[in-house]
């Protein structure tokens, strides 16, 4: 944008509107030429220099393989590396005095363009072309370092997007007239329990924070237990206690790291023993164990055959198996419709792609409009990031991520074990009935579990609807 007013090319002077622009156009041409002629000395160059060093290592190795002696290889190596560098100061002659003979003038001979009364190096017009491609191409070698975390959070987001967050009818407030909305048989389960209990995570805890959730939404009813709730710091510090040498969970063994606490290290055979080990000190018998993979272990198992009839045929069962996981809400729409009523006494923890999350619930509906007319779009609900349930997760994602890692990720169930509750029921039941047996004036026989109270009674019978043990 500069050059416009440039006057002299070639030491030659016009005047006038008309000239200024054929001095514009003539100068741009010139200096095109200038950067043409760079490029190719600088490709001529390059050539150069690699056949000189070829010639170079050529002839290092047919003395070496006449059998010269141990003085003459060194010398020969010696003198291939002086070659070397007179080589290369001689090219970095060549191209300075290219860039000031470009055209065609002798080297101490300075040519000058006149610009408003300031006397200008014709010089630095001939480099500009060239020193402005080197900068450039510098800057876009720094961008390029400097975006490359961008460029793959992003690459993230977009494929988690695509992947999870699929719009679907009922996310939107559309007219019914669109095709849309057109859509049947909508399932929408959620265990309400877990939307309003879960711990939201501070920092990259997700292997904490979810199974502090799990735990006390499993243990919170329970008069027995023998400690409040439980946060992700309680399980940090026995992750600590089992791997005391990783410093990646912080601490004050070690006082070097400055990061935030991160259970990276954690892996699943340490998230079901903390389960276990946490649940007895919280006096709840747990049962921990793999309830969707590829593994015989699992309770549900997905095939990894290669058959996409036997692929779709196991997935299905496995989205069956997930429904009925989930049957006692099935019919709670809301919150208000009295989900305090029942209580979870299982919980799915989904390893997915470097992330631990709670599984809340599921959904289903069938397409009647476009090119997917008439097939089934299932989904459950999980979180991406964080704990928050906002991320609906297709379930075909699901099992590809899952045979695509061959076992790694899966889905973890902890029970609560309600048989060793009914067993304190009927012992109290027993116990009264007995009670209630003696007349006034007898020795009351004592209780055999006097640490269970009555409410627990109620709770359990309220909590997991038992038919079998009943009060008169």
């Amino acid at each position: 944008g500069g050059l416009g007013g440039m006057g002299c090319v070639h030491g030659r002077a016009t005047n006038g509107a008309g000239g200024d622009d054929i001095r514009e156009k003539e100068l741009k041409a010139v200096l095109k030429a200038i950067a043409q002629r760079y490029r190719k000395a600088r490709i001529d160059l390059d050539q150069a220099e690699q056949k000189a060093i070829e010639r170079i290592n050529t002839l290092y190795h047919q003395k070496q393989f006449n059998g010269g002696t141990a003085s003459d290889l060194q010398e020969l190596k010696s003198n291939s590396t002086e070659d070397k560098k007179a080589l290369f100061g001689r090219m970095q002659t060549f191209a300075s005095r290219l860039r000031r003979n470009a055209l065609g003038l002798p080297p101490e001979h300075e040519l000058t363009a006149v610009k408003k009364g300031c006397m200008v190096p014709l010089k630095l017009l001939m480099e500009t072309d060239a020193d402005r491609l080197i900068h450039l191409e510098k800057q876009v070698i720094e961008l390029e370092k400097a975006s490359k975390g961008f460029k793959k959070k992003m690459t993230k987001a977009i494929r988690d997007r695509k992947r999870m967050e699929i719009v679907v009818p009922t996310d939107m407030a559309l007219p019914v007239q669109s095709p849309l909305c057109r859509f049947s048989d909508l399932k929408i389960c959620v265990c309400w329990p877990l939307v309003y209990e879960y711990i939201e995570q501070k920092g990259p805890v997700c292997g904490a924070a979810s199974v502090a959730s799990a735990l006390n939404i499993l243990t919170r009813h329970l008069k027995t237990r023998l400690s409040s709730d439980l946060s992700q710091e309680d399980l940090l510090n026995y992750y600590r206690s089992q791997k005391p040498k990783d410093a990646r969970f912080g601490g004050p063994k070690h006082p070097t790291w400055t990061k935030p606490p991160s259970t990276a290290g954690v892996g699943n055979p340490l998230i079901m023993r903390a389960a276990r080990d946490i649940g007895k000190r919280q006096n709840a018998r747990l049962r921990v164990g793999y309830w969707l993979g590829v593994s015989t272990k699992c309770e549900v198992q997905l095939s990894m055959s290669k058959d996409p009839t036997i692929q779709q045929a196991s997935r299905s069962t496995a989205w069956e198996k997930l429904k009925i996981f989930f049957g006692p809400w099935e019919g709670i729409r809301s919150p208000e419709e009295g989900h305090r009523g029942v209580r979870p006494h299982r919980v799915l923890i989904h390893h997915t792609t470097n992330h631990y999350s709670l599984v809340f619930g599921y959904r289903e509906w069938k397409v009647e409009h476009g090119a997917k007319q008439g097939s089934i779009v299932r989904q459950c609900l999980t979180a991406t990031f964080n704990q928050q349930p906002k991320s609906w997760m297709p379930w075909d994602s699901v099992c590809d991520i899952i045979i695509q890692s061959k076992g790694f990720y899966n889905f973890m169930h902890l029970s609560r074990d309600r048989g060793q509750e009914l067993i304190f029921a009927a012992e109290l039941v027993e116990s009264i009935r007995r009670l209630n047996q003696k007349k006034l004036g007898e020795n009351k026989p004592r209780l055999s579990t006097p640490h269970f109270l009555a409410a627990t009674l109620v709770d359990t019978l309220i909590s997991d609807k038992c038919q079998n043990v009943t009060l008169k």
